[in-house]
């Protein structure tokens, strides 16, 4: 797999989105990249009810290059939640402990909004605006940690 595209849990059940709404920004990214003949898997943690041990197993099967986590959800996008948002440090943190050497990076609307907040959660940048287009050089350019400077 070249790139696992991570849907994590909501923070709040109460707040009025429907079930299983799919994570519409990162199949947008995932069938651009198919057309690219790039590798794609989704971990979709919020609507299959992924439990953190199984995404443990999952993450240490499937050994990508590029994880994509999304920021733009149920909750994810209110300020207040990002000083308690243990979701999205936990992944992180899993991608870091079962994966060596793989990119992590956070896409959605909260993450370009709140970018110093996520930043400090280890991921290794934040994609924005036309994310798509931005993967994809990242992936086709074969960017990795030991890459000293990047321009896209």
């Amino acid at each position: 797999m070249d790139v696992v595209f991570i849907n994590p849990p909501g923070r709040d059940p109460l707040f009025p989105y429907p079930k299983n709404r799919p994570p519409y920004d990162l199949l947008y990214m995932e069938s651009y990249l198919y057309h690219k003949k790039i590798k794609t898997f989704l971990i979709d943690i919020e609507n299959r009810k992924v439990t953190r041990p199984d995404f443990q197993r999952q993450l240490s099967s499937i050994n990508a290059r590029y994880y994509v986590i999304n920021t733009t959800g149920k909750s994810h996008h209110f300020r207040f939640f990002l000083k308690e948002d243990t979701h999205i440090k936990a992944i992180i943190d899993d991608i870091r402990k079962y994966t060596k050497g793989s990119i992590i990076a956070l896409t959605g609307e909260t993450s370009t909004i709140y970018t110093q907040e996520y930043l400090t959660f280890d991921a290794d940048c934040i994609i924005y605006d036309e994310p798509e287009y931005s993967l994809y050089e990242i992936v086709s350019k074969n960017i990795s940690n030991s890459t000293p400077t990047f321009n896209l």
